[in-house]
């Protein structure tokens, strides 16, 4: 029988066995949904780990932009102080000559 069902925010086809051979213990069909439904849990997982990933790699993408920027900013504040100092130590012009 196919049932439709909602699953992970998604409504998805679902077919459902019936085992009526259960005295053998093993029904191939089943056997292979089962395996099928394993590997797609599995990269449901994975999935959603590289999701984080990326999302903590974009975090990391914009900090260092930032922390760029802020460096960028201080580097030219100390450049502006060196040389007010440099300007401040210049020897004034002796009228000796």
């Amino acid at each position: 029988m196919i049932r439709k069902v909602y699953m992970n925010g998604q409504v998805s086809t679902l077919l459902v066995f019936e085992d009526h051979n259960e005295d053998t213990g093993f029904n191939p069909i089943l056997e292979a949904l089962r395996e099928q439904a394993e590997r797609i849990e599995s990269l449901e997982e994975q999935n959603r780990e590289l999701v984080k990933q990326e999302e903590l790699l974009a975090s990391l993408m914009e900090m260092t932009a930032q922390t760029g920027e802020l460096m960028s900013r201080s580097l030219k504040a100390l450049e502006r102080l060196e040389d007010s100092i440099e300007i401040e130590d210049l020897p004034e012009a002796s009228s000796e000559v």
